[in-house]
């Protein structure tokens, strides 16, 4: 008999796509959801709904290098050079075609066949200036190596990554979303590692006054 291939679900209203391992999407698009919308709410920015767990990492008057090396370090800090990592693109489908964010834009910073569709969702925004008609996520899973750094922060740097995007570890718990060239933010729930990152790189961080650490 030939292997089964789901044709996708719903899962809450998020909607699988095809996947073998029907039960292990079902799975990571669940852990996803909790994680990205009731546990916290990843939308960027992503310090505004969540201050109590989120550093906010100032850019602005700081050299490219200088910016470039500390993100970079912030990534190793989140992920292993080889580690699984989830993105989360953002889009929005306004009535007026012009103003269309296809979520799609953003693979051109990983390579060819390397982001796997875990979820799609639509979302209410909470940002009362957000502008968007009709928001929605993607998220795929893809692997840290596949990510083309050098690429994303020529783009970043210029204000023109095209497509918003939050990237994922959900085994610490943390989400890094760069929103523009001003700065960045970094969600965790583990007080003791944003602990480790604010005493790490407290020169460059601001708007933190309502995390509260242990000691």
């Amino acid at each position: 008999m030939g292997e089964k291939v789901f044709s996708g679900y719903y899962l809450g209203y998020a909607i699988l796509p095809k996947w073998r391992k029907k039960g292990l999407a079902a799975k990571a698009a669940s852990r996803l959801l909790k994680y990205c919308f009731e546990d916290n709410w990843i939308e960027p920015p992503i310090y505004y709904n969540n201050k109590t767990k989120t550093l906010c990492f100032h850019l602005e008057s700081k050299s490219e290098i200088y910016c470039a090396t500390m993100i970079s370090n912030v990534f190793d800090d989140v992920f292993y050079s080889d580690s699984k990592m989830f993105v989360a693109f953002y889009g929005d489908k306004s009535n007026d075609n012009k103003h269309n964010l296809n979520w799609k834009r953003g693979k051109k910073f990983f390579k060819k066949f390397s982001t796997k569709k875990i979820l799609f969702k639509k979302y209410l925004s909470k940002a009362d200036d957000s502008g968007e008609e009709n928001p929605y996520v993607v998220i795929c899973s893809t692997n840290r190596k596949n990510f083309k750094f050098k690429k994303f922060l020529t783009k970043y740097f210029a204000d023109e990554q095209i497509c918003q995007m939050a990237f994922i570890s959900l085994k610490k718990g943390t989400t890094i979303q760069l929103y523009d060239s001003r700065g960045f933010d970094v969600l965790s729930a583990d007080k003791e590692f944003l602990k480790m990152l604010f005493n790490k790189y407290k020169k460059d961080i601001v708007d933190f006054d309502d995390i509260e650490f242990n000691n």
